[in-house]
């Protein structure tokens, strides 16, 4: 292991970067029939609480199996059961989440029951096997280019059209591993049926793909030959790069390895294709090793948000700076629901059917649905990028390569996210200085407030490895729910602008923190409103209570949702400091319900009112 070297971080108010695309806004996870479980129901909940600018685009395998279709095979008019599709949809829009539409599936096939898909939606022994079986067959790709149309305006009339025009729509995923069964010219019909059929229905639909995962592959290649000998209207070219290939092991991580890669097909497309070279560009499988159901640790470990960071970097100070490419989406793969060690943004802790294996049943939660849902760092990575603002700003780290910063501004506030990593899992332990410096910070008093993840305290992972129970005792399992929350790292303080302003920063290995400096908006936060709550069977005697509430508008000068609960006692407050507008009671069972209520402090100790109480 290498010396520890100091580093020195440096940000320059005055200079901007432009605006910053949020990238990282994105998640994903197969197959589309885990929609229909009561784990990602809770799931999706959690995503949609992150403060907005959090998580917003959701990209699921397999959609359109949740669809089916009669009809197609004798010529008549299609004859469409909707009720599936709608309530995997429902879940995600209602949670303010947006489809990111693979237009993957066969809605002519044999139903596909959630029990009968592996991990990765493989249940049929065959990606492929209704009706449609070769796509440059015309009657195929008419046929094709109909559902797909029906599909876009029974969304638009179910969810409107703003919203819909905000989703992103793309092709089968990674046709060049193997998912495609079809050849190279039925691909090509296809895509031009998916475009088509979107803009029968709306052509400011946004469609693109091919979604490849093998680097400049020949399926990549004559794709986007294709694409550009017809003049197809594409709106963005999406591939994956990853840092390692799938293995049960823990392989060398290349970071820098998927900006190379990825590079490598931005250069294609302008050399070959100019046409398309202007087309925003798209990584919406990046992560750090393939094969989200892996065992790996450090996707429970604050590696992997420090990860997640350095990545981010990496790409705006490459391909957005140097390269000029128009970066939409650098999206990681971890939607799914599974165990500590695999690649998700949730522990799912479940009861497992006798004989199957207890950290990942297949239908993650057990034969009687029980479980519990964890906060990985991960997830709170999340949480710290929508603190990031709208223009980024100058920002450079110096003295040591394993260290590095992203700064922004807005009117109210500046932000600065800091990350200390090394590709290498097995590295850390230790801490370097890092003073920061922020040159030419504008006038007036700015509350500042400096938050990490790190592992230099209890977190849930750190709990679970000193001593795992299966399953966990209900006071461990409200350890792991208490210390799944950022840690602040010292008190919040008044600092003055006006000209340059250095902090003293430790930063541990592996770890990711957040410096920021926020105006005072003079007046309390706005009451809590939209509290609900539902009861989940939890996995022991006690009931889970999932409550949600509507995100505040300005995340950045909130301390705090207090969620309290009301008994023989009085209130008495459940949670610890959380930005996110949701909370997991775990209590015993009750007779007539338990009263609720939520309100919002900032920065300055200020309350608004509290919400309209309710009983669960």
């Amino acid at each position: 292991m290498s010396t520890p070297q100091p580093a020195t971080l440096h940000v320059d108010c005055s200079r901007s970067k432009g605006l910053l695309p949020r990238l990282w806004a994105h998640t994903g996870f197969t197959p589309a029939t885990a929609l229909l479980r009561p784990t990602m129901h809770q799931a999706l909940q959690w995503y949609g609480a992150l403060p907005e600018g959090g998580l917003r685009h959701c990209r699921i395998h397999y959609l359109l199996d949740l669809l089916s279709v009669k009809g197609l095979e004798t010529g008549g008019e299609p004859v469409y059961d909707w009720s599936r599709f709608d309530e995997g949809f429902d879940h995600l829009v209602h949670n303010g989440l947006a489809p990111f539409v693979e237009l993957m599936g066969d809605p002519t096939a044999p139903r596909v029951e959630d029990g009968e898909q592996d991990m990765y939606g493989l249940g049929r022994k065959g990606r492929i096997c209704g009706w449609f079986t070769d796509f440059s067959q015309p009657e195929q790709s008419a046929a094709w280019r109909r559902i797909v149309g029906d599909v876009a305006k029974h969304c638009i009339e179910r969810y409107g059209q703003e919203e819909v025009r905000s989703w992103y729509w793309e092709t089968w995923n990674e046709p060049d591993e193997g998912w495609w069964k079809q050849s190279t010219d039925a691909l090509n019909a296809y895509t031009r049926a998916c475009i088509e059929g979107l803009h029968d229905a709306d052509p400011e639909l946004r469609f693109g793909g091919p979604g490849t995962c093998h680097t400049m592959s020949k399926t990549l290649v004559e794709w986007l030959a294709y694409a550009d000998e017809e003049n197809l209207p594409l709106a963005f070219i999406s591939v994956h790069e990853k840092g390692a290939s799938g293995h049960a092991e823990d392989l060398a991580i290349s970071t820098p390895r998927i900006v190379e890669r990825t590079r490598q097909a931005v250069a294609h497309v302008r050399e070959h294709h100019p046409k398309l070279a202007k087309l925003p560009f798209m990584n919406n499988e990046c992560d750090p090793i393939v094969g989200w159901g892996y065992i790996h640790p450090y996707h429970a470990r604050p590696w992997h948000a420090a990860w997640a960071l350095r990545v981010q970097d990496l790409h705006l100070r490459t391909l957005v700076d140097e390269d000029g490419v128009d970066l939409q989406i650098l999206g990681n793969d971890h939607g799914f629901v599974g165990s500590w060690g695999m690649r998700t943004l949730l522990t799912t802790i479940g009861i497992a059917p006798k004989g199957e294996d207890r950290m990942f049943p297949r239908h993650m939660g057990g034969a009687d649905g029980r479980f519990l849902l964890v906060k990985k760092p991960i997830f709170n990575f999340h949480v710290l990028m929508a603190q990031l603002g709208q223009e980024r700003l100058e920002s450079v780290a110096n003295g040591n390569p394993d260290v590095g910063l992203l700064a922004t501004r807005d009117e109210d506030a500046i932000t600065v996210v800091y990350y200390h990593h090394r590709d290498r899992t097995d590295h850390g332990g230790f801490s370097v200085p890092a003073p920061l410096t922020i040159d030419h910070l504008p006038e007036g008093t700015w509350r500042l407030v400096h938050e990490s993840i790190d592992e230099e305290a209890d977190y849930p992972y750190s709990l679970f490895v000193s001593g795992p129970c299966d399953p966990p005792e209900p006071e461990m399992q409200r350890r792991y729910l208490q210390t799944g929350e950022l840690r602040r790292i010292s008190a919040d303080r008044d600092i003055t602008g006006g000209g340059s302003v250095t902090l003293d920063l430790d930063i541990h290995l592996p770890s990711m923190g957040m410096v920021l400096l926020v105006r005072d908006p003079g007046s309390a936060p706005p009451q809590v409103t939209g509290l609900r709550g539902q009861s989940w069977t939890g996995i022991s005697s006690d009931e889970q209570i999932m409550l949600r509430w509507q995100r505040q508008g300005n995340a950045r000068t909130l301390a705090t949702f207090e969620v309290e609960r009301q008994d023989e006692n009085g209130w008495t407050r459940l949670n610890p400091d959380t930005r996110c507008a949701a909370w997991c009671d775990l209590r015993s069972p009750r007779a007539g319900g338990t009263h609720y209520r939520v309100r919002a402090v900032d920065l300055w100790g200020r309350a608004g009112e509290w919400s309209e109480s309710i009983c669960v």
